[in-house]
């Protein structure tokens, strides 16, 4: 459920030796303990302290849609920024994009979720398409949706303009 940097450490003069105590993932909680061992003048002492890690505060933005709405087969570039705290996320956060029709970075909405990994800034992009993998022209409200573990999911409709026909 952690990671201790460094694995190992030496004493400084006051005989504290310090490691840094990280949750694994910024989804991870849990409980466990902490154990530390050293020899004194040929005495093993063996040191031991609870602790626990809880899931981080990350927060999704509202996804957004450039441009909202788009005409039949369109395109469109959707994102969202993951905050951590109230900040955007510094660590890398795996965001999960779908689509109710069409295609998101060229996978077909039936295929699931698309993983983005955001930015050092937290933001994560990915491209809408209003055209199924079949060639089939989606229309009219799609959902589309950005999902991560612990933020709740944020799901806006983009509306997708019917196909026209330009002949008989």
């Amino acid at each position: 459920i952690s990671k201790l940097t460094p694995a190992t450490a030496l004493t400084n003069a006051e005989g504290v030796a310090s490691v840094v105590v990280e949750p694994a993932s910024i989804s991870t909680l849990g409980a466990a303990t902490l154990t530390a061992s050293a020899t004194v003048d040929a005495a093993e002492v063996i040191g031991s302290v609870d602790f626990a890690v809880s899931a981080s505060s990350l927060v999704l933005s509202t996804l957004s849609s450039t441009p909202a709405s788009l005409p039949s087969g369109g395109n469109a570039t959707i994102s969202t920024t993951a905050s951590i705290g109230g900040a955007p996320a510094a660590v890398p956060v795996n965001i999960a994009f779908s689509a109710t029709c069409g295609r998101v970075n060229g996978q077909d909405a039936s295929a699931g979720a698309v993983s983005v990994t955001t930015d050092g800034g937290g933001l994560a992009t990915a491209t809408y398409s209003a055209v199924a993998a079949d060639g089939r022209l989606c229309n009219g409200s799609v959902t589309v949706n950005a999902s991560s573990p612990g933020a709740s999911a944020q799901s806006p409709a983009i509306v997708v303009a019917a196909p026209v026909a330009n002949t008989l």
